[in-house]
């Protein structure tokens, strides 16, 4: 039984090895539609499992969008990769992501939620982040350095799983972030600096921690 067990522990990872390997760099072209899963918008083959991601700028405007599950490992996502502008990722009706690499968003790129679900480990963010539905978790920290975020519907949950107490933080450095509907579920509210505000009637911010906000943070509620 022993022996059986250190057989499949070898075996199992030989092939995450095998697997990390032949993760490559992945870029946006966009040249015939929107559709992720579509391998001719990525210059061949759609991405695999632990894949790193770049959507730049591209010339005829057409930007990813995930109608269906896309599981990429620990693949990053870098969001207007060559700093131009309008690029952006979608996850629409019926889509869901998975991923426990890094999601960068630069300025002017966009992050675009209103599918079924993202798990995710965190967000790092110059540009826009538009929650509109779905739900969100994080296993890490969604930092909003300067650009926007903002919060219509669905639920933004700080752990891996709603099930549990959120373990990770919103951190806003510059930027602002409004919720005008839908609930953000944190560990700790302690903001630097930018601005937070709550101004839609069914926006619930939940703190299941410390409260804390730096003197150089403006924080507005005026519903919700």
């Amino acid at each position: 039984m022993k022996k059986t067990i250190i057989i499949f522990l070898i075996f199992y990872l030989t092939v995450l090895f095998a697997m990390s390997s032949f993760a490559t760099t992945k870029t946006w072209i966009g040249t015939i539609s929107s559709d992720w899963s579509d391998g001719n918008n990525w210059g061949g083959t759609t991405p695999g499992l632990n894949d790193n991601i770049m959507i730049p700028t591209v010339a005829l405007g057409i930007y990813p969008v995930i109608t269906k599950s896309v599981l990429l490992g620990s693949g990053t996502i870098s969001i207007n990769s060559n700093n131009g502008s309008g690029a952006s990722l979608t996850i629409s009706t019926g889509g869901s992501l998975v991923t426990t690499g890094l999601i960068s968003v630069s300025a002017n790129g966009k992050f675009l939620m209103n599918g079924v679900s993202a798990l995710l480990n965190g967000i790092t963010s110059s540009g826009i982040v538009d929650v509109q539905g779905g739900i969100i978790t994080s296993n890490g920290c969604i930092t909003i350095n300067s650009g926007t975020l903002t919060q219509s519907g669905g639920l933004i949950h700080m752990a891996a799983r709603t099930e549990t107490n959120p373990t990770d933080n919103l951190v806003i450095n510059g930027g602002t972030v409004s919720l005008s509907g839908g609930t953000f579920f944190v560990k700790d509210f302690k903001p630097s600096a930018g601005s937070f505000n709550q101004t839609g009637s069914t926006a619930v911010l939940k703190i299941s921690r410390d409260w804390g906000p730096g003197l150089g943070h403006t924080f507005n509620s005026s519903k919700g």
